[in-house]
């Protein structure tokens, strides 16, 4: 590696890179750490998504590069490609690399949700288990998604990040994978992708699982990798409809504790004391169940309780959500801390497969192989948040009426430990500045 670790970590902040894979933590911060093992997250796991994987055919070289300058950064000695089996192509483009590097090596997952998630990616290829409410660094183990390692090989050679591969799937006439720049709207991409073939429709940012409604004039970040466009009336839409007071209403009617949301949850299942089913009860009975209550530290997000476990069609999750919502509130803390000591004994026979989430989502219809459209989307104008990250968001260094070019330095945090930088993607001149965005017009 040509660089040392210190330019390795100026380059990576002078571009603006971030987890792409939904956090959006700073990489040049994570970079920071020190790690024995470095694992590239290709698992792509959720249903409908497939910008990792075309990314990974299209730009091998730069994912190696970024994979080896966080090995130098970090002092990793090893590092994993975790792609999931059936991802051919993927595979076909990364295996001619690791012959002459006998340090990186391709792990093969298999075909379930959430395979990408970092405490079971860790177990997965480690053997190794992150503490309750931790972070793989603990374990020794640094996991980056494989577009933020792309990314990051793309700032080696001076790049900014100023677009992103997105996923366009659903009711649209042409379902692609196509280069956006940051700021386009989603009403723009949803466009380049033929337009919706529904009349009343409504939109999740990201994947099925995981992902947010949208309104069509929101914009496209640098965590955003797909969009998808379902009728109003489908039922995760209606899923994502409702309020964490209607969910705790159901919930207090409904449950029938039957503790399948526990025996599904995958951090449960590393061995971690999160059990949602006696959230739920602590929550429908107003017991004095603190305990269960700071569970939701623990929880991951991934949406196995409410979209495939619960019977009766109700939300652990979301009201996990409100709960760490009102204990920030509070400014309560994590209390758990505990390194697990080994995992559920059922665990490998409890791993959610892809082909009964779709069935289970109602999006068997969805599951078609989109097509690649390498000509980045060119709008007349995009709005680029300031906060497109973790941290504090990025201060503006320009001005209305002032020309910029595509790549150009826009916005960046006071302090480097607090934020990422922000790029132009278009070429054009600044039309608005404001505290949450700068609107460029070609």
């Amino acid at each position: 590696m040509p660089y040392s670790r210190q330019q390795i970590i100026n380059r990576v902040y002078a571009a603006g890179v971030v987890g792409a894979g939904g956090a959006g933590f700073p990489a040049y911060l994570k970079l920071q750490s020190k790690a024995e093992i470095i694992i590239a997250n290709g698992a792509e796991c959720e249903p409908l998504l497939y910008s990792d994987q075309y990314l990974i055919v299209q730009k091998p070289d730069q994912l190696i590069n970024g994979l080896r300058a966080a090995m130098a950064a970090t002092g990793a000695a090893r590092a994993y490609i975790a792609l999931k089996a059936h991802y051919a192509e993927a595979i076909s483009a990364i295996e001619p690399y690791l012959e002459r590097l006998p340090q990186i090596k391709l792990h093969l997952l298999q075909d379930f949700y959430p395979a990408g998630d970092e405490h079971s990616l860790v177990y997965e290829i480690s053997g190794r288990l992150v503490p309750e409410g931790g972070i793989p660094p603990q374990a020794g183990v640094l996991v980056h998604n494989v577009t933020s390692l792309i990314q990051i090989g793309e700032a080696l050679a001076g790049k900014a990040l100023v677009e992103r591969a997105v996923t366009v799937m659903g009711e649209v006439k042409k379902p692609q994978v196509i280069p956006v720049p940051l700021g386009t709207s989603l009403a723009e991409v949803i466009k380049a992708a033929g337009g919706p073939t529904v009349d009343n429709y409504a939109l999740i940012r990201g994947g099925p699982m995981m992902g947010q409604l949208a309104q069509g004039d929101e914009v496209v970040t640098k965590t955003s990798g797909g969009i998808i466009v379902l009728p109003q009336a489908h039922l995760l839409v209606g899923k994502y409809s409702l309020s964490p007071l209607k969910q705790l209403q159901r919930a207090r009617s409904a449950c029938e504790g039957c503790r399948l949301c526990t025996d599904l949850c995958p951090r449960y299942l590393l061995g971690h004391r999160i059990e949602p089913h006696l959230m739920i009860r602590a929550l429908s009975y107003e017991l004095d169940m603190t305990p269960y209550f700071s569970s939701a530290f623990l929880c991951c997000q991934c949406g196995i309780c409410d979209m495939l476990a619960c019977p009766c069609q109700l939300s652990p999750r979301a009201l996990y959500m409100a709960i760490k919502r009102e204990f920030a509130r509070l400014g309560v803390q994590n209390p758990h801390r505990k390194k697990p000591e080994n995992p559920h004994p059922d665990r490998s026979h409890r791993k959610a497969a892809l082909s009964r989430l779709a069935r289970v989502l109602g999006i068997g219809p969805y599951m078609v192989r989109p097509a690649l459209n390498t000509a980045p989307l060119m709008p007349d104008s995009v709005r680029i948040t300031l906060q497109q990250h973790i941290g504090l968001p990025a201060e503006p260094l320009v001005a209305v009426g002032e020309p910029v070019k595509r790549g150009q330095l826009i916005a960046q945090p006071a302090k480097a430990e607090t934020g990422a930088t922000v790029h132009a993607s278009i070429k054009g001149s600044i039309s608005a500045v404001t505290n949450g965005y700068i609107e460029i017009k070609v």
